[in-house]
């Protein structure tokens, strides 16, 4: 598990900015996630009406409305990989499934799996300054930052002590 970079702290003048700042954008995003959370159960009640016991299968149709309006529908099917390790040996498999007599297909997991090289950030960050420079000239990898995301942690719970038992800790210290 990588380590967490400490907190960093704001001058006195980005403080002073922050706190102008953090209470609008906290209450932004609450009715952000009300509104969401609207949005969703919206979205879920027209799906039920339309779609009865989950009936619809993947793609987009359109439904006629009063006044010409069109509902699109649009229902997207995600799928993943759930165990890179066993691709191998699915290629093999799928290969050695004969060939469709009447087509002449022959099977592949390239007509069902996308083969896409991905960067590795991390690889990236801990490559050599050799390998960055060639690979930047041959501009093979480009980066962007994408959107930043804020989060505000609540601060965790600081168990206080006695007077008493501080000041006898600190007798003690010196």
């Amino acid at each position: 598990m990588a380590t967490r970079k400490p907190a960093l702290t704001p001058s006195a003048e980005q403080q002073k900015e922050l706190d102008k700042l953090v209470g609008p954008w906290m209450a932004a995003q609450e009715a952000a996630d009300k509104a969401q959370e609207a949005l969703d159960a919206a979205y879920k009640a027209i799906f039920d009406v339309l779609y009865p016991n989950g009936s619809q299968s993947a793609g987009t149709e359109n439904w006629q409305m009063p006044g010409n309006w069109i509902l699109n529908f649009d229902h997207r099917e995600n799928f993943k990989i759930t165990d890179k390790a066993m691709l191998p040996d699915a290629a093999k498999a799928v290969a050695a499934i004969p060939q469709d007599e009447e087509t002449g297909e022959v099977y592949s997991l390239d007509t069902v799996i996308k083969w896409k090289p991905e960067v590795s950030a991390t690889g990236w960050r801990d490559a050599a300054p050799a390998v960055k420079k060639l690979l930047s000239e041959m501009n093979l990898i480009e980066s962007n930052f994408g959107k930043a995301g804020l989060k505000l942690t609540k601060p965790k719970r600081v168990q206080i002590q006695p007077v008493a038992a501080v000041q006898k800790a600190d007798e003690e210290q010196f």
